[in-house]
């Protein structure tokens, strides 16, 4: 293994760890305000509090379309790119139900911020 390589299995890591702590700050805070919510654990795809499946939404799924993301085929893989920041990307999916104008929502992105 080149150190380039470890280095970035190093920064995947710490990136993963540290949106499953934010993740899991995220949908606590959304639960407790009456809404579902769950995300996909980047380790293996799978929603994190969900019931156990064998489906997956993984590295560069063609669903990010839908997410605004485009799939590219980079010769030897698939990478997402985003519009903004290109290919330079950690994707970390959460998922709810509340409304998009609803206020705990805006309460998660204001502490954000800051």
């Amino acid at each position: 293994m080149s150190l380039a390589t470890a280095d970035v299995e190093l920064e995947r890591l710490q990136l993963t760890a540290s949106f499953i702590e934010v993740a899991l700050w995220v949908c606590q805070i959304i639960r407790k305000a009456g809404f579902w919510a769950d995300f996909i654990d980047p380790s293996s795809g799978r929603p994190y509090f969900g019931r156990t499946t064998n489906a997956t939404l993984c590295g560069a799924d063609e669903r990010y379309r839908n997410l605004g993301f485009q799939v590219v085929d980079s010769g030897c893989c698939k990478v997402l790119e985003h519009g903004a920041w290109g290919r330079n990307v950690f994707v970390g999916t959460i998922f709810t139900n509340a409304p998009i104008h609803a206020s705990v929502l805006s309460e998660i992105i204001s502490v954000e911020k800051n």
